[in-house]
């Protein structure tokens, strides 16, 4: 059976060091550590520290730029009591900003250079039984510039855009964990993906489900898909070596409906996987809901015209939306408060989609399911944008891999987000 630990609920330090410096034996601090939580941004712990002041007021900003100009260390000690001497065990990472390495004890295990991906790190041959380690991420120095305003082309490194100035905010490179830290043992398999399409027609519902594991596994799967009110469909599949599908149809549910058209009715679907010999491997829950989403041309427009009628369970929605951008410059900080109260204030004024801009982030999942409950959609835009010399993006091979690859990540965390 999988165990994840949550290591935000560690004690944490933070100490910056000049660039490189923290490689030397004799490399000494540039000032002494701070006490930290994560996710956080380094502004923001050195700001609850008493180190810097609030920079919004003013031109406070200005006053710490210095800041981009250091190397970060965070660094907690994971307890032996979570190492139980299991097969398998991964660091995983949904948020570092932005480049840097990982290291256990004085063991350096990864390395990582993109704001926007999400890792997971193999440390099974570290994992000793019972045995403390010291757990080390160091972020180093970050780039000074990434085209803004003026070059789409220069935008190369996996960094928001909208550090470096935009027309909402002044310039505030951050540094930090933005997302949960864990560390996942297990023995067997576990599901390495689960693919999940939804959709309604004529008041029915239809799943497909595609999952991969991490190696073959040769037992069953459970599915469960249920309502407040109970099971709406189960099915125990047989695994065919490292993964597993099924589709259903016809399924009574409700329709997801936008915010001002019906209600917003949402369904868990859960997943249990088991071994040969009856031991359960690994199990996960999806909140989803069921709902057709098309485009149609408006009336009397040519066949060459772009389809820009939105229609959601075959009726024509009018999309009264709102662009969103991170709520705090520093979003390692955002709150699932501040989500809520934001949320919650743009649902009551009518609002039933928001796009998320390209020059920012892929929003935490705590968003999509925020979105999810107030009946709000997500035009989730992937990491570029728009400038006002140069208008296209980079052309190098290595930029566009790094794109693709992070595109195909936003599609794995959000996709069955209604």
């Amino acid at each position: 059976m999988k165990k994840t630990y949550d290591l935000g609920r560690l004690r944490w330090t933070l100490t910056p060091y000049l660039p490189e410096s923290w490689r030397v034996p004799f490399g000494k601090p540039d000032m002494p550590p701070v006490e930290c939580r994560i996710p956080c941004s380094v502004q923001k712990a050195l700001l609850d520290a008493g180190i810097i002041e609030d920079w919004l007021p003013g031109e406070n900003y200005r006053k710490i730029e210095w800041i981009e100009h250091r190397h970060w260390i965070f660094e907690t000690t994971v307890p032996g009591e979570y190492f139980t001497g299991k097969k398998h065990a991964f660091l995983n990472f949904e948020g570092l900003d932005h480049a840097g390495e990982i290291y256990l004890d004085d063991r350096k295990v990864f390395s990582f250079a993109n704001s926007l991906q999400n890792y997971s790190v193999d440390i099974s041959e570290y994992a000793e039984a019972g045995k403390d380690r010291r757990l080390r991420i160091v972020f180093t120095a970050n780039p000074w510039w990434l085209g803004c305003f003026g070059k789409t082309s220069e935008m190369t490194c996996g960094k928001p855009r909208y550090y470096y100035t935009w027309d909402w905010t002044c310039r505030l490179v951050q540094t930090g964990v933005w997302d949960s830290v864990t560390l996942t043992e297990r023995d067997g398999e576990e599901t390495e993906w689960a693919d999940i399409e939804t959709g309604c027609s004529e008041g029915k519902g239809s799943l497909k489900l595609n999952c991969r594991l991490t190696g073959p596994s040769g037992g069953t799967a459970f599915v469960q898909l249920c309502s407040e009110n109970g099971t709406v469909k189960e099915e125990t599949l047989l695994i065919n070596g490292d993964s597993f599908a099924l589709e259903w149809e016809g399924l009574k549910v409700e329709p997801w409906q936008p915010n001002g058209t019906g209600e917003a009715a949402l369904y868990e679907l859960f997943v249990s996987v088991t071994s040969p010999e009856g031991e359960t491997l690994d199990e996960f829950s999806r909140t989803v809901g069921f709902r057709s989403i098309e485009w149609r041309r408006t009336q009397g427009a040519p066949e060459t015209a772009d389809t820009w009628l939105c229609c959601v369970n075959g009726e024509p929605v009018f999309l009264q939306g709102v662009n969103w951008v991170p709520p705090l410059h520093d979003f390692a900080d955002v709150t699932e408060d501040i989500y809520r109260e934001l949320i919650d204030l743009y649902k009551s004024l009518g609002v039933n989609i928001f796009r998320v801009w390209g020059g920012a982030i892929l929003e935490r999942e705590i968003f999509y399911d925020l979105c999810d409950r107030a009946g709000i959609m997500v035009w989730q835009e992937f990491p570029q944008s728009s400038s006002a010399i140069v208008n296209y993006p980079s052309e190098d091979p290595a930029v566009i891999k790094m794109m693709t690859d992070t595109a195909e990540t936003y599609i794995k965390r959000r996709k069955h987000h209604a």
